[in-house]
């Protein structure tokens, strides 16, 4: 769940894009906390990087070393870790000098790593230097632009290495791409599992337009389909599911302390669906829950195991109805609109193994039994893809919907989700669990060396001097 930007001047000659960058890193901090970083190139191609663990305003001094980093585009990332770990070296963007000073920003997890680095290593003869699915696209995709044996690339060589890139990799991934002094790019996986979006402005000094990638924000139109609208419609389907699950005149008695308060929203991402039950139901929307805003998410925190562990455990959920009922609630119903999560996200997000989700092999009574709640409403699935799919422009729309179902758009090997099971939900700092790894070196096959942090061994790191 990473946060990808990219953006290019419409005027060369600007020296002021990791300004915009900087900027941007804030409105899409919530999806990384573990590390950031900018990359910029000035026209000459020269390349200026900054990035590190921990949260924007830290690796970058409260905007200190932005003008450090000169150049008319640029590239920034917000990590976090699903794959690898948390040390300094897997801080994004990554950089490679052949060909031609390659950079990417990446969100998504590759399924078939391990066919891919003994293509790298057998074929392609490219040295991978950290534990990340990133930097393994990355030196994919460096390995086919080489192909083309030319001096300097043009925009058709750039899509022709992307199309040979996918034809070798299995994932669901969104990146954004730079190539020194030349251009900026992004890319999607072909079913579009991960979000990616473009938008342009006039320049402020009138030459031409500038223009920004970046991961999806709650005012997005991805796909043609508004995100705002999609959350309106799951709250408008899930309205008339809790009619058919409570019936009206359950509906009609919902009181806290005799005070009628029909909806009430948690988290933030459920505010809009909320104001549309409220809307339906005809009842009024309250707001009865805050949350600190100048902390971390505690969901996304790095090495963070206990909490994530605790919030499949439904601890949180069961939190929520105990203040309601602390509150005075006469009743509590929890109403998702979302269906109910059954299995493992497998790209890119780190909730949990099967067996430690609320909803594995559990009804939704024994559920509701377990957080607290009187009722438990969960939108169905095909309302949840019948709230996406009216607003498409397209007559026939599918989406990714594995985690309701088990079922996944890409090839999924039973040894990866037996992979997937020991270790999605667990740490992923440098410790003494990677004492047992191995790296290939030559013929031979020898363990890694234990160290307390690294760096990237490929450009100068600003953050590193301060």
């Amino acid at each position: 769940m990473c946060g990808i930007l990219a953006l290019i001047s419409g005027n060369i000659e600007c020296n002021d894009a990791a300004v915009d960058l900087h900027e941007a890193l804030y409105a899409l901090q919530h999806r990384g906390q573990d590390g950031c970083g900018i990359a910029t190139s000035h026209k000459s191609g020269r390349i200026y990087s900054c990035k590190g663990k921990g949260l924007a305003s830290k690796v970058f001094r409260d905007g200190e070393l932005v003008p450090e980093l000169p150049g008319f585009m640029g590239l920034g990332h917000l990590r976090y870790p699903t794959a690898g770990t948390s040390s300094n070296a897997e801080s994004q963007p990554f950089y490679v000098s052949s060909p031609y000073g390659l950079l990417f920003s990446h969100n998504g997890n590759l399924l078939d790593t391990e066919k891919l680095k003994e293509y790298l290593d057998f074929e392609a003869h490219r040295h991978i230097n950290t534990d990340s699915d990133s930097e393994i696209m990355l030196q994919v995709f460096a390995s086919q632009l080489l192909q083309t044996d030319k001096r300097r690339v043009d925009e058709d060589d750039i899509f022709t290495g992307l199309e040979n890139m996918y034809k070798m990799t299995v994932s669901g991934f969104a990146f954004c791409g730079m190539v020194a002094g030349f251009a900026i790019f992004g890319a999607r996986d072909p079913n579009g599992i991960r979000p990616l979006v473009i938008g342009s402005r006039l320049n402020p000094d009138g030459k031409g337009l500038d223009y920004m990638l970046a991961s999806d924000s709650p005012n997005s139109i991805i796909d043609g389909i508004s995100v705002y609208e999609s959350r309106q419609n799951m709250g408008l389907k899930l309205a008339n599911t809790i009619l058919k699950t409570l019936g009206q005149d359950v509906v009609d008695d919902i009181d806290i302390a005799n005070r009628l308060i029909a909806v009430v929203a948690i988290p933030d991402s459920g505010i809009v669906p909320a104001l549309s039950v409220a809307e339906a139901l005809k009842r009024p929307y309250r707001h009865a829950f805050s949350r600190n805003r100048y902390i971390f998410r505690t969901f996304i925190m790095p090495n963070q195991e206990s909490v994530v562990r605790a919030y499949n455990r439904n601890s949180i959920l069961c939190g929520v109805c105990n203040m309601a009922r602390e509150a005075g609630a006469k009743k509590v119903y929890f109403a998702s609109s979302s269906p109910p999560v059954t299995h493992p996200h497998i790209y890119g997000i780190d909730l949990a193994t099967s067996t430690e989700l609320v909803a594995y092999n559990r009804d939704r009574k024994s559920i509701a039994a377990s957080i607290n709640a009187d009722e438990l409403i969960f939108l169905p699935l095909e309302g949840l893809e019948a709230a996406c799919a009216e607003l498409s422009p397209r007559s026939k729309q599918s989406f990714e919907i594995g985690v309701f179902c088990g079922r996944y758009v890409t090839p999924v090997s039973q040894g990866y989700l037996e992979k997937l099971e020991k270790t999605q939900g667990k740490p992923k700092a440098i410790d003494g669990s990677h004492n047992g790894m191995f790296v290939t070196v030559g013929d031979s096959v020898t363990t890694r060396p234990m160290v307390s942090e690294r760096s990237d061994v490929s450009l100068h790191n600003l953050a590193e001097d301060h």
